[in-house]
């Protein structure tokens, strides 16, 4: 069984809270009806979707890729010079320690070996940047809940928490390779 970080057990809270609140507002306007408790349905929904897909796709699709040729060094997992330079513009060596791990195990360099902490990055940078996609979804919504304003707020909102996961992981590759290619000339 795998580990259960702080951060993970938020999110599963989270969602269940999102859930638990959805129920109730529901059921509150079925009863009273109201346009408050409309938009706390609609807030709670909000919410539950956006929980509910990042574990969806963390728990349930990113395990069942294969990360085994991840390198991290071509294709799409490949970090150009630019963004380097717009990562140490944004600074994100000052702020990368201060956002949540969800799964600390996977970033053990101990437990991980430094390819498989590489791969590491690659499968969370693939997660972050599904569920930057997944975080407009709810945009399709909009217009049979009337509340266009409230689904792009929480999208973008949404959208921008995983993009600086993505940063955290395109400026740590880089890096993490190079060390990489030290350990291995120094063999």
């Amino acid at each position: 069984m795998r580990s259960s970080s702080k951060f993970r057990r938020f999110m599963r809270l989270a969602a269940l809270v999102s859930l638990a609140a959805l129920l109730l507002f529901q059921a509150l306007y079925a009863a009273l009806g109201g346009g408050l408790l409309d938009a706390l349905c609609i807030t709670s929904l909000t919410c539950l979707y956006h929980f509910a897909v990042r574990l969806l796709i963390g728990e349930g699709l990113i395990p069942r890729v294969d990360f085994s040729r991840a390198d991290g060094e071509r294709g799409w997992f490949q970090v150009r010079d630019r963004e380097r330079a717009l990562y140490r513009r944004i600074g994100v060596q000052r702020w990368k320690g201060s956002l949540p791990t969800y799964d600390p195990a996977e970033f053990d360099l101990q437990a991980q070996g430094m390819d498989g902490l590489v791969r590491s990055t690659c499968r969370a940078e693939l997660t972050h940047e599904l569920n930057i996609a997944a975080s407009f979804v709810p945009l399709l919504f909009a217009h049979w809940f009337g509340a266009l304003l409230v689904f792009a707020i929480t999208s973008l909102l949404a959208a921008l928490f995983d993009l600086a996961f993505v940063a955290i992981q395109r400026y740590n590759r880089p890096r993490l390779l190079r060390l990489m290619q030290m350990q291995k000339r120094r063999k």
